[in-house]
C-alpha cells in the first residue's frame, strides 16, 4: 500500500515540475520580436499599451539591447522610459550609460530613480541618489556618477571589455 502511494507521489511531482519548467519557459517563449516590442513601445496607442510592450522588451534577453536604447533616446512617456531604463539596468548594459546618465535629470521621478538604481548596478557602486531630492542636492551626486563613469571608461571592468 505505501510503495504504490509513494510511487504515484513521485509521479505527481515530476509532472508538477515539469508544469512549472515549461511555464516558466514559455513565458519568455511568448513574447513577440524586440522590433516589434520597441514599435509598440513607440506607438502603441494606449500609455498602457505602450507600457506592456516596454516591459516585454525588458525581458527580452540581450538581443533586445540596442531596441531598449532606441526606446529610451526616443519615447517620450515616462513609464516606457523607466520600464526600459529598468530592462538596460538589469542587464548591466555598458554601452547605455551616457544615457542612463542623463536620465538622471530626467523631469520625472520615476525615471529618475529607476536611472539611480541602474547606473549603480552598473558601476557597482553605491551613490545614495535621491531621485526625489531637489535638482540642487542631486546634482552633486550625479557629478560624482558621471566622474566614476569616466574614469572607469579608460579602463573599464573586465566584464564591460570587448
Amino acid at each position: 500500500m505505501v510503495k504504490p502511494l509513494l510511487g504515484a507521489t513521485a509521479v505527481l511531482l515530476v509532472v508538477t515540475i515539469g508544469v512549472y519548467v515549461y511555464r516558466a519557459r514559455s513565458d519568455t517563449d511568448r513574447l513577440d520580436a524586440p522590433e516589434l516590442l520597441a514599435r509598440r513601445a513607440l506607438t502603441a496607442p494606449t500609455v498602457q499599451e505602450r507600457e506592456k510592450a516596454a516591459l516585454d522588451l525588458a525581458r527580452s534577453g540581450p538581443q533586445a539591447l540596442p531596441h531598449l536604447r532606441r526606446v529610451l533616446a526616443e519615447s517620450d512617456t515616462p513609464v516606457v522610459r523607466a520600464a526600459v531604463i529598468e530592462g538596460l539596468g538589469g542587464q548591466r548594459d555598458w554601452p547605455s550609460m551616457p544615457q542612463l546618465l542623463d536620465a538622471l535629470e530626467d523631469d520625472d521621478l520615476q525615471v529618475r530613480g529607476r536611472a539611480g538604481v541602474a547606473v549603480s548596478r552598473i558601476l557597482g557602486l553605491e551613490f545614495f541618489f535621491q531621485a526625489d531630492d531637489p535638482f540642487e542636492q542631486r546634482q552633486p551626486v550625479v557629478g560624482e556618477m558621471r566622474a566614476c563613469y569616466e574614469a572607469m571608461q579608460k579602463s573599464p571592468p573586465p566584464q564591460y571589455k570587448n
